[in-house]
């Protein structure tokens, strides 16, 4: 529920495996809170049952990386920096040489923590791009880039600022980040560790690992920016937008600095998707609706 309080109404937690007709139960939704609960402690569990290399599958330091998202959703600063210093430090990951290695990859690369791997043969699918499908230039492409983003670059050489196509008929950019809809497809990638950590040493006053300037002018001497001379949240915000744009993080960020999105605030009940109603009708009225629908 968008905005709601911790005891607000999360999504239901079925915890234990459906083996028969008898078991398939209809389900409360669970609180946020709790949902959060489950979460940090399933990947605690892999954290600590995963080793710390796993060939092509998740491992330890995999397991930090979302713990260290989950704690920057929940403003635990300490537990975010930590978890991501831990992949930083810890880990068997380095940037890429060039921000543009990081995409359109047939195999996985040194930056890769979490990567959905698909071939031509093996994807989510051939019909409009599968999982680039709103991002590709030749199919849907519905998430053009704007001139306010491109506004947001201070240096003309930042690669970032020059990562797109342009569509010669409608005259739209668009990202390339996923020009190949059958290569592999980044989720966590080793620049949103240093960007975590850079944010949550920021609003702690602390240096763990680096400092958070330090952590930032990585990203931008990668992409062939300007180095900045010092930095500030409101920096260290910018430059996740930078970075991240287009790989599914602005509107979580956005919810949780509490900050406006085309027009909607960050709690309207338009952020938040319905339940099918399906699952409502065969709930035994367990299940209501989300606010809006």
């Amino acid at each position: 529920m968008a905005g709601a309080a911790n005891d607000g109404p999360g999504v239901p937690l079925v915890l234990e495996p459906t083996l028969s007709q008898e078991d398939a139960q209809a389900v409360a939704r669970a609180s946020i809170s709790q949902v959060y609960s489950q979460v940090i402690s399933d990947l605690q569990v892999a954290k600590d049952m995963l080793p710390e290399d796993n060939g092509v599958r998740a491992g330890t330091y995999t397991a930090s990386a979302m713990l260290a998202r989950v704690y920057l959703q929940q403003a635990n600063y300490e537990g975010a920096r930590d978890e991501a210093n831990r992949v930083i430090e810890e880990g068997i990951f380095g940037l890429n040489a060039r921000f543009q290695d990081a995409f359109n990859n047939d195999g996985v690369t040194s930056e890769d923590i979490f990567t959905i791997q698909q071939t031509s043969q093996n994807n989510a699918g051939s019909t409009n791009s599968g999982l680039a499908t709103h991002y590709a230039l030749s199919q849907r492409d519905d998430i053009v880039i704007t001139q306010a983003y491109i506004d947001l670059f201070d240096d003309p050489n930042d690669a970032r600022a020059n990562f797109f196509d342009l569509d010669p008929n409608s005259g739209e950019l668009y990202t390339r980040k996923w020009v190949d809809p059958f290569t592999n497809i980044p989720v966590i990638r080793l620049a949103e560790m240093y960007l975590i950590r850079a944010e949550a040493n920021q609003r702690l006053g602390t240096e763990v690992g680096d400092t958070p300037l330090n952590d930032i002018n990585r990203l931008r001497n990668r992409a062939n920016a300007t180095p900045l001379v010092d930095v500030d949240l409101d920096d260290i915000i910018l430059e996740r937008r930078l970075e991240l744009a287009f790989e599914g993080q602005r509107i979580h960020d956005l919810k949780r600095l509490q900050l406006p999105t085309d027009g909607f605030a960050f709690d309207a009940p338009e952020l938040v998707l319905p339940i099918p109603q399906r699952e409502i009708d065969v709930s035994n009225g367990l299940l209501t609706q989300n606010p809006g629908y």
